[in-house]
């Protein structure tokens, strides 16, 4: 847990936001392609971290954890945590198509 000492107002943790798609912050993938999605955060409150895909689906909504999604087309994935002062901080992992294109 942890606690803020009202008397010394200890100064607010810096929030450590991690995501990323196959281990990396962006990847290309052919169409339909399952990507292994991981995050974390630390120095975030509680219980207020979201995994959501910019077609408003959540994917999670805990401070570390995986998810599998199939990539239909070009994704973003977003975690959005909120600091000690309930600011709300995010950050961002993408996965973009490669062009199905008949080889010559």
């Amino acid at each position: 847990g942890f606690s803020r000492d009202t008397a010394t107002n200890e100064c607010i943790r810096e929030p450590q936001l991690e995501i990323e798609v196959n281990g990396q912050d962006a990847v290309r993938v052919r169409k339909g392609t399952s990507v292994s999605l991981t995050w974390s955060a630390t120095g975030v409150a509680a219980g207020s971290c979201r995994v959501t895909t910019n077609t408003g689906a959540t994917l999670g909504s805990s401070d570390s954890g995986s998810a599998s999604p199939v990539v239909a087309n070009q994704s973003t994935y977003r975690l959005t945590c909120n600091n000690d002062a309930g600011t709300a901080v995010s950050k961002e992992s993408n996965a973009t198509l490669i062009p199905e294109v008949i080889e010559q």
